[in-house]
């Protein structure tokens, strides 16, 4: 059962008829936004400590704090934490539009350490600015298998270094949008090693590429953000077993039609045979480039997802992929961002016909966004 609790409430509510319902919730999660208004942050603070006394089962939490938050608020939710059983998810979120001090998660990460950590499984950061203390906590989560580090900032080498020492074993690792080396970020994914199976990343580099490829043997599920400073670079997918593909082209520094193209071209002719799913985002191409890639592609796909955002025609793209799979028959599934508009085209009867299931654009998810 999921329970929701967000900052600014009016009044506290009377739980005598709920108490054993609330008794089985699982899943808690907490929004705390700014407000200047003492006596919000008061009701806040009663409602989450009478939720303490009956929220004892809690197995996945999402915290969501202003840098501003009335110190009170951490320390009830520190309670909430204290009492649990066993802890398996956890992600932090800074709940601001402005860069600021991003501190405030200490008092709560630490906590979560000393009383979770033979338990927590799962740690997602957002917005978060390290330092000595909360890397020293973060390392000592032992049964550690998930890590999210996304928009975060001033994790030094010595910081990677302690967590290269850590003993936890990750089978996830997702690294978007954050600041600091390229090394720090080889370290991580190095750090992940043998046990690594999925894993998110946007800076594609030199580095980060030949850590993955060195340390990383088992890793069969990937995304990655392509932009007009690496796409070079994407050659080096041929040299991994990968059963699983994201790409996304339309990332901060977007590629340009000429250089999507050839991004495109390389990775058809890099994909290795051993990818199934494939899932391309954000192309800025034509549909001769994207008929010249799958003419190209040898993969056997059971799954092919693409969202094109220039102009093109539908009707030629679809048939593009029916003869696809009408060579491979291997294709399953496929989806296209603007199936939804064209549910009665007739190339899209002919792929039903072949026994391929069209998927809608809600049941297209992304591995970017697994932790969030």
């Amino acid at each position: 059962m999921p329970l929701y609790v967000r900052s600014g409430i009016s009044n506290v509510p009377n739980f005598s008829d709920a108490m054993s319902a609330l008794s089985h919730v699982r899943s808690f999660t907490c929004r705390i936004d700014w407000s200047d208004s003492s006596e919000k942050y008061q009701k806040t603070i009663q409602l989450l400590q009478r939720l303490k006394s009956v929220c004892k089962k809690i197995t996945h939490m999402k915290v969501y704090i202003h840098e501003k938050a009335d110190p009170g608020v951490l320390d009830a939710i520190v309670q909430i934490i204290k009492i649990q059983k066993g802890i398996k998810e956890v992600s932090f979120k800074n709940n601001m539009i402005l860069k600021g001090n991003l501190y405030q998660f200490r008092p709560l990460l630490v906590p979560v350490m000393e009383s979770q950590a033979n338990c927590v499984t799962s740690l997602a950061f957002r917005s978060v600015k390290f330092n000595d203390v909360s890397i020293v906590a973060l390392a000592g989560f032992y049964s550690l298998e998930s890590l999210c580090l996304q928009k975060c900032r001033n994790m030094t080498k010595e910081h990677s270094a302690i967590l290269s020492a850590a003993s936890f074993r990750l089978k996830f690792l997702s690294l978007l949008r954050n600041s600091w080396s390229n090394s720090i970020t080889a370290a991580l994914i190095a750090k992940a090693g043998v046990t690594l199976q999925q894993m998110v990343l946007d800076n594609v580099c030199t580095e980060t590429t030949q850590a993955a490829l060195n340390h990383c043997p088992n890793l069969n599920i990937l995304y990655i953000e392509v932009s007009v400073y690496n796409y070079s670079l994407i050659t080096w997918i041929g040299s991994t077993n990968i059963q699983q593909l994201e790409v996304s082209f339309g990332g901060i520094f977007r590629l340009s039609t000429e250089d999507t193209t050839r991004s495109l071209q390389l990775l058809g002719e890099y994909l290795p045979t051993s990818v199934n799913y494939l899932k391309l985002d954000g192309l800025y191409i034509s549909n001769e480039a994207f008929n010249d890639f799958i003419n190209s592609c040898k993969a056997l796909l059971s799954t092919l997802i693409i969202s094109i955002d220039c102009y093109h025609d539908f009707e030629e793209c679809v048939l593009t992929v029916l003869e696809f799979a009408s060579k491979h028959k291997t294709l399953k599934k496929y989806g296209n961002y603007d199936n939804n508009r064209y549910v009665h085209n007739v190339s899209i009867k002919e792929l039903e016909k072949h026994g391929i299931k069209i998927l809608n654009t809600y049941d297209i998810k992304s591995l970017s966004s697994k932790a969030f």
